[in-house]
């Protein structure tokens, strides 16, 4: 839904999708992410959407910044934003660029399974945690969404995401509508993370 109104909060449900306006200073104040996870997209001019990052509690999304006429936002959990002044984001400003070099990184990977795991990693490694044995992601993030960000299909994220979890290196109920949450092994994320 586009946004026109000015509003001090806002509360998203999982899966909404709001639209900033970039492309008016007096309209796309930044917006804070008080609680939830947000994914951050772009508009494509096939009228596909692009995922250029996501954002955690704390961070914030500029959208005149990002030179564009609209930016997405969509609520992958139950999210709370706040619009903020220019002058208060400057020392929590979120570098979205990283994320997007990130995923960018991720598409070169000649190995589809690979690229699948090192997407699985990166999100795990900037938005899950450790619970136990298991990496926990608990976001919904649908098959589609995990081929868009890959450059596959659905259908081959599903085969790759049936094998995985037949060999017990993913764990959670993940289907085409998304899960709350998607566990995975360390023997997949400690893999796929680079060496520090």
């Amino acid at each position: 839904m586009p946004l026109h109104q000015s509003f001090r909060q806002l509360t998203m449900a999982v899966g909404q999708t709001l639209l900033l306006d970039g492309g008016h200073a007096a309209a796309a104040s930044p917006i804070r992410v008080h609680s939830g996870i947000l994914r951050v997209f772009l508009l494509a001019s096939s009228g596909q959407d692009i995922t250029i990052g996501f954002l955690q509690p704390g961070e914030v999304c500029d959208a005149l910044a990002l030179r564009r006429d609209w930016v997405g936002l969509e609520a992958l959990s139950v999210v709370q934003i706040e619009r903020v002044e220019r002058t208060e984001m400057l020392s929590v400003r979120t570098d979205l660029n990283t994320w997007a070099l990130e995923l960018l990184m991720i598409r070169h990977h000649h190995d589809t399974e690979q690229r699948l795991k090192a997407l699985l990693a990166l999100l795990v490694e900037r938005l899950g945690r450790r619970n136990g044995l298991w990496y926990e992601l608990p976001l919904r993030i649908t098959h589609e969404r995990l081929a868009e960000l890959i450059g596959n299909t659905r259908v081959t994220v599903t085969k790759m995401l049936t094998r995985l979890r037949q060999s017990g290196l993913v764990d959670g109920h993940l289907t085409g509508r998304g899960s709350a949450l998607l566990r995975l092994s360390p023997e997949l994320v400690e893999a796929m993370l680079p060496i520090s």
